[in-house]
């Protein structure tokens, strides 16, 4: 029987990969970068031509090239969204199995059928591909190809397994930071809508209470916020219209957006006739308030909303993130912490010297350290794992990479992250975007947003309804509603909006699409 002799060179050259992909990941390098840095190293390892792809799994089980840094381009557009299926080449037959697809000569394997002359005609003759498997669900597949027929040696299948095991976790964490900007984004954006809103928005609980209002405006009433807050708003509708305003508030409370128009008396004496539009205020599915938005009819009629939002990019949640690296190893069947060091432990109120020498079950409750110990064995087994864990309040992210040395472990080595701000701030960005989309989208005021390009980046619906282009129409182009003339006094106002300048507001003149004027 024949043995393959792994090098000590080998074993070094394939445990600096693993270990320096593993501190790409941790210092936030993107996933093209990870590949691109794999694609090279490997080709180092295997001492020929090898061309390495990261494949996503899409709608319908396709598989998207996300990642070939030096695969041929149209050889790229032969594979793009192939369907998953027992015989569908390497990469496609992995994603139906979840398992492991070596096809050491591509033009005599029949997995390769329907894809083999397309791989043939690029010189590629084999094909190893290893499934991405993220919280038991196949994301894509790492996959290496090669210029010559060949068949992996064993411990080259577990360095590709490891090397798919790490671009599935550069995955989690680029899906992670591009939600995290998602909502950062969205919460920013409606935020700056609901404060800057020219016109008065007031906030009302069930019982129909003032309980807030927006900062761009004052009450049209007359009275001052402080001399509303927790007063009935219905004792401000003169009598008659009373009936009407409680009907239409009972409405919204129902999840109906409600439009009208009522008499107010003003603080003066005098009243104003305005109009009324009541917003179910939704948060997981259940109404807990009513916007109110008043705004005088006549004045209405002759000026433009005008919205400016204030794209602040918040600050990076890891800004000032300081994570933690220690080491173990298993003596006498215990785990002993070797080396450590971190503010991460800090913010957990551990020392050096509560951890350093010691066991699991020396400075973690038994439970803890049982559930910790389970994520120890595989790391000590050679395992290339990562788990998310809490100790004293601080919630983090470890990845483990074992060392070996002769084939056999000898010490694990750990990086941690911080997540906990990021925890708290997904669940606040989700609670804030339900609320403010929930005003945005059921507003009967036409609202747009644009960049400092003068480019539209959001349109309401009812934005759509007024002017008559669709959406598609308007987003990442220049406002076509502005006439000839009025294109200067919009590019003066946008300069001072963009200075931080507040406009209250102004009249202008806009055209619709069909070509008239309002």
């Amino acid at each position: 029987m024949n043995e393959q002799v792994i090098s000590r060179g080998e074993i070094e050259s394939s445990a600096h990969l693993h270990t320096s992909m593993i501190q790409m990941i941790a210092r936030g390098k993107s996933l093209r970068t990870v590949i691109e840095f794999l694609s090279l190293q490997l080709e180092k390892l295997f001492k020929r031509k090898t061309y390495c792809s990261l494949l996503t799994v899409v709608e319908g089980n396709r598989l998207a090239v996300e990642h070939a840094p030096n695969l041929p381009l149209k050889y790229q557009q032969a594979i793009h969204l192939i369907q998953s299926g027992p015989k569908a080449g390497s990469c496609g037959t992995a994603v139906y199995r979840k398992k492991t697809v070596i096809v050491s000569d591509i033009e005599k394997n029949p997995l390769w059928d329907d894809f083999r002359a397309d791989a043939l005609q690029f010189g590629l003759k084999a094909c190893w591909s290893v499934p991405i498997l993220i919280d038991g669900h196949v994301a894509g597949t790492f996959a290496v190809y090669h210029s010559e027929v060949c068949t992996p040696a064993a411990h080259e299948i577990e360095m590709l397994e490891t090397c798919a095991s790490l671009a599935g976790l550069a995955i989690e964490r680029e899906q992670r930071i591009k939600l995290g900007h998602r909502l950062e984004e969205s919460e920013q954006r409606f935020k700056s809508l609901f404060d800057y809103y020219p016109h008065s928005i007031y906030v009302f609980s069930l019982e129909g209470h003032f309980i807030g209002f927006n900062k761009g405006s004052e009450p049209l009433s007359g009275y001052r916020k402080e001399e509303l807050l927790g007063t009935p708003f219905l004792s401000l509708a003169v009598p008659e219209d009373q009936k009407k305003v409680l009907y239409h508030f009972n409405e919204a409370k129902k999840g109906i957006v409600q439009h009208y128009e009522c008499k107010i008396a003003h603080r003066n004496g005098h009243q104003l006739h305005i109009s009324c539009t009541n917003l179910p205020i939704v948060v997981n599915g259940e109404v807990v308030g009513v916007y109110g938005i008043a705004r005088d009819v006549t004045y209405e009629k002759q000026m433009e909303q005008a919205l400016h939002d204030t794209h602040k990019e918040m600050e990076h949640l890891f800004k000032n993130h300081q994570g933690a690296i220690f080491k173990f190893k298993k003596e006498n069947g215990q785990f002993i912490h070797t080396f450590g060091d971190g503010q991460l432990l800090k913010k957990a109120g551990l020392q050096p010297a509560d951890w350093i020498g010691k066991s699991l079950n020396d400075f973690l409750p038994p439970e803890k350290a049982a559930q910790k110990a389970v994520y120890y064995e595989q790391g000590w087994n050679g395992v290339e794992a990562a788990y998310e864990g809490e100790l004293n309040g601080i919630h983090y992210l470890a990845e483990m990479k074992p060392i070996s040395q002769d084939g056999q472990v000898v010490e694990v080595i750990v990086s941690c992250n911080d997540i906990t701000e990021l925890k708290q701030a997904l669940e606040e960005l989700q609670e804030t975007k339900g609320l403010l989309e929930s005003f945005a989208n059921n507003t009967a005021d036409a609202i747009s947003t644009m960049n400092v390009q003068g480019q539209l980046t959001y349109v309401n619906q009812a934005y759509v309804d007024l002017f008559g282009w669709q959406e598609n129409e308007l987003l990442g182009k220049g406002i076509p509603n502005v006439p000839e003339k009025h294109k200067k006094e919009l590019h003066r106002l946008s300069q001072l909006t963009f200075s931080e300048k507040k406009i209250n507001r102004f009249e202008t003149e806009r055209q619709k699409k069909d070509g008239s004027l309002i």
